[in-house]
């Protein structure tokens, strides 16, 4: 018998600390308040939680980790970022890294989801 992959956002958060569980929970209602249209799936393999736009294809995924979160946007190498979100120096990935909700920055991560679903549109 293999081991059991996560099939839902809430499997695969039961196997982390409960304060992870809760920031990315945090994160995931941000990207849906940000984009209601964007569909979220569990990426086992990953073990993280893909956010797609129905038109625009893939835009995002969160990455609950031990000491935190990150939400990579797999075209963040060519998002106009004037709050300066993003890190990393991926030819096309960029991402935010979260460790408590103080660091989620709302009205800056609401802009940045938005341009990352119209630009890909």
């Amino acid at each position: 018998m293999g081991i059991s992959k996560p099939k839902t956002a809430e499997d695969l958060l039961a196997e982390f600390p409960p304060p992870i569980a809760a920031l990315t929970e945090e994160l995931r209602r941000c990207l849906h308040e940000a984009a209601p249209t964007l569909v979220e799936r569990v990426l086992p393999g990953w073990r993280a939680i893909g956010f797609r736009d129905p038109s625009a294809g893939h835009i995002c995924a969160l990455f609950p980790l031990p000491a935190g979160v990150k939400l990579y946007f797999e075209h963040g190498a060519s998002l106009e970022d004037p709050d300066g979100l993003l890190a990393g120096d991926m030819k096309q990935a960029r991402y935010i890294e979260f460790r408590t909700r103080k660091d989620i920055l709302r009205r800056s991560l609401t802009r940045l989801v938005r341009v990352a679903v119209t630009s890909r549109l």
